[in-house]
């Protein structure tokens, strides 16, 4: 950890000689770094620590992971460029967030993040024309919808997926920011309003506003537990960058109900990374002490190793645990009542595939659903409070 902040300029001094430390598992370090999504931070860091005690075989393959990570965010970044031309040349405004413009935004360098897609935020309106210019340029949408089943995704969720198979992308095409049970009402049209311009391989692209970046952020971060290290890297570089006004950024998280989820991260900033948080900003974040909580349980999952793979049987406890961690993380009496009565109402892709309903009947979806979350979570439910 002291590698990366003083890497990122939060700790003074020199890096600590960590492979001096009796017992490094190396092995452990590398695997844990990289499902953490920091492997290029810690290999920066350790390069420019001048830490000749490192063993060369994991030099060697951090030096190989970071090269391969740079290569593919580079053919990552080529395509996004690529897209942006496709879609200015039909007139659609397409802001691209996370991936190359994150990594650009924050640390000048498309090398230093991991990420897997391409997020794109475009006009609800363009939203099928979108879909037809990926599909002729060879993307797959990863689901093939019936009109109503159409409909429900675009009123109900925030974004399509696609994957193109000759170039190995996976591509995300918003709409809104997270899906409408989060009640995480950011206008589309205001964010596109405040965006600013961001320079990504040497070219000036639109992107989010840093006020609107760290919102999202910190949303995302916390509807996902905060699993990844990554996630507070971002919030953290954010946060130093002078970039952000912070009283626009606090009143904008107050007017969504998101004060919280911002004070979280910034506490998992400021006390894993020790990132500089303007000492106004700072002095508001221990005035909460469910905020305080929220940052601790978030520490333990982390490092703890409490929360279950993917796919294992304890899953469904485990989601349960994630979004009563959310639901903690919104202040308002009104977001949380909304995110239980859609959650329970609004249908989605794993009700489609259960039930299939001609489309003059597919209202009846949003009636069957509270019935099948029963049915599913009784006993997850029971399990994960009998802990």
């Amino acid at each position: 950890m002291r590698y990366i902040r003083t890497f990122m300029g939060f700790e003074r001094g020199a890096a600590p000689q960590v492979a001096a430390v009796r017992g490094v598992d190396w092995e452990g370090l590398f695997e844990r770094a990289d499902r953490q999504k920091v492997l290029p931070l810690l290999y920066m860091a350790i390069k420019r620590s001048d830490d000749d005690q490192v063993p060369q075989e994991w030099l060697n393959r951090l030096r190989a992971e970071f090269d391969r990570n740079a290569i593919f965010n580079l053919s990552m970044t080529g395509e996004l460029l690529g897209l942006l031309d496709l879609f200015e040349g039909r007139g659609i405004e397409a802001i691209p967030f996370k991936g190359p413009s994150l990594s650009s935004l924050l640390y000048r360098d498309i090398s230093l993040r991991q990420f897997l897609d391409l997020d794109v935020l475009v006009p609800l309106d363009r939203v099928s024309e979108v879909r037809d210019l990926l599909i002729s340029r060879g993307y797959v949408p990863s689901r093939q919808m019936r009109p109503a089943e159409e409909r429900a995704h675009i009123r109900y969720q925030h974004h399509h997926h696609f994957y193109s198979p000759d170039r190995g992308i996976n591509l995300e095409i918003h709409w809104r920011i997270s899906p409408r049970i989060y009640s995480f009402d950011l206008e589309p049209s205001e964010l596109r309003r405040r965006a600013k311009l961001v320079r990504i391989a040497g070219r000036e692209v639109l992107s989010l506003s840093p006020e609107d970046t760290i919102l999202i952020l910190c949303e995302h971060a916390t509807r996902h537990y905060w699993r990844r290290l990554a996630w507070i890297c971002d919030v953290a570089a954010l946060a130093a960058s002078d970039e952000v006004e912070w009283k626009t950024a606090v009143q904008r998280a107050r007017d969504l109900g998101c004060e919280r989820v911002l004070f979280v991260g910034l506490l998992l900033a400021e006390e894993l990374l020790k990132a500089p948080i303007p000492s106004e900003i700072s002095g508001m974040l221990g005035e909460d002490e469910t905020a305080s909580s929220l940052a601790a349980e978030a520490v333990e999952m982390l490092f703890g190793d409490r929360s279950p793979p993917c796919g294992s049987a304890d899953r469904l406890g485990s989601s349960i645990g994630e979004e009563l961690f959310y639901i903690r993380a919104r202040e308002r009496l009104r977001d949380r009542s909304l995110y239980y009565l859609r959650r329970a109402t609004y249908p989605t892709e794993e009700d489609w595939d259960r039930i299939s309903l001609p489309e003059d009947l597919s209202f009846l979806y949003r009636l069957m659903r509270p019935f099948r979350m029963i049915g599913k979570y009784r006993l997850a439910i029971w399990k994960w409070f009998l802990r």
